[in-house]
């Protein structure tokens, strides 16, 4: 269910939450702490002006469903002190410990919150199983958010004392940032997909027989293959020199030349395909535009599959069977230094370069990519 609330504060500022009615008004309280660095023990959640007091109590208990809009108030420090008479130094340490245990406990038992958490406090999750190094990283954090947090006032009130153009630029730079960064820790909360590493699209295919892990890129206009690939498929033979030249991306990467035809056969069935061999890629074989429009294929992310006319389909491979190399190969991309004099043409993406042609035949090369 979404819920929202809205701070004592900051009547302006209203942080929706989608949280379900089992959720203990315990873990929405440490979910609010984590978006907004307010300690747990520093506000209450208040809901048809009743006051939620018991932490173990989940939301759908206390009444609280689909839509509504609750309080956030915030504990001042004379009624915390009217509340709580002291009681000495070690009654005070007693209760942040106490404080801080629940909250670790809280997180060992919520992969949720160990999600939310670990977003922005890594150095908090890794000392989860160190009840000493996890408290004295809390006094630490909050130790430096409240001096942020003094800072941040400072300027804004030294700031808001002069009403130069300078002085108001930087003020509404500064609320801009605010701004961002609450839909950040928002989108945090209720997406956490989207920060995410999405798995790319692989296939098993078998090229002349030798079984091929294929990238399938439908930005890329041709179908490459590596050199290593080619000498294990054994159609090294078949490459014609009079294509090679230079690809030009991020970096650039000779291409070898082109294979015109082998045999591809993806699931059942057995194709011809042509292939652009191309140095300084880490995949194998990159499925391209141009077999992909050939044979009509359809990528069903539904279904997980490839899918060809004919109800012929190929499953998109879990990512445990991807190797990790072809993985990382998008993170750093190799270059390799291409020939001069050559022409540039350009494609979707990816600059492709062809050489001269070293046949004495008069005839034009054609742009495959």
């Amino acid at each position: 269910m979404k819920i929202s609330l809205v701070r004592q504060d900051r009547d302006d500022d209203i942080m929706p939450y989608d949280v379900s009615t089992e959720t203990s008004v315990g873990d929405l309280k440490a979910i609010i702490a984590a978006e907004t660095d307010l300690p747990p023990a520093s506000f209450t959640i208040v809901h048809n002006d009743t006051p939620l007091l018991d932490d173990s109590k989940t939301l759908g208990a206390a009444g609280i469903s689909d839509g509504d809009l609750m309080s956030l108030v915030l504990q001042s420090a004379s009624s915390s002190s009217s509340n709580n008479p002291p009681q000495g130094q070690g009654s005070s340490d007693a209760s942040v410990n106490a404080q801080v245990e629940e909250l670790r406990q809280r997180l060992l038992a919520s992969p949720e919150m160990q999600r939310t958490y670990g977003e922005r406090m890594p150095d908090l999750l890794s000392n989860l199983n160190n009840p000493t190094a996890f408290r004295e990283t809390v006094i630490s954090l909050e130790t430096q958010r409240r001096a942020a947090q003094d800072q941040h006032d400072t300027q804004l009130a030294a700031l808001n004392n002069d009403v130069n153009e300078e002085n108001q630029a930087k003020i509404l730079e500064m609320i801009r940032q605010e701004q961002i960064d609450r839909e950040m820790e928002t989108t945090m909360q209720t997406n956490p997909e989207l920060f995410g590493r999405v798995t790319m699209l692989y296939v098993d295919v078998h090229v002349n027989g030798t079984p091929v892990k294929a990238f399938v890129d439908s930005g890329a206009q041709a179908t490459i293959m590596s050199p290593d690939c080619a000498e294990r498929c054994n159609v090294t033979r078949l490459i014609d020199r009079r294509w090679q030249g230079t690809a030009r991306g991020v970096g650039t990467a000779r291409i070898l030349g082109r294979v015109h035809r082998a045999a591809l056969r993806l699931g059942h069935d057995e194709v011809p395909c042509a292939f652009t061999v191309m140095e300084g890629k880490d995949v194998d074989l990159l499925l391209g535009l141009d077999m992909l429009k050939r044979y009509q294929a359809c990528i069903d992310l539904a279904q997980g599959r490839l899918v060809f006319p004919g109800g012929q389909s190929v499953p998109f491979l879990p990512e445990s069977e991807i190797p990790k190399s072809f993985e990382e190969a998008a993170a750093q991309e190799p270059t390799v230094a291409g020939p001069g004099d050559v022409e540039d043409m350009k494609g979707d993406g990816m600059m492709w370069t062809f050489c001269s042609c070293s046949s004495t035949k008069k005839e034009p090369l054609m742009l495959i990519a």
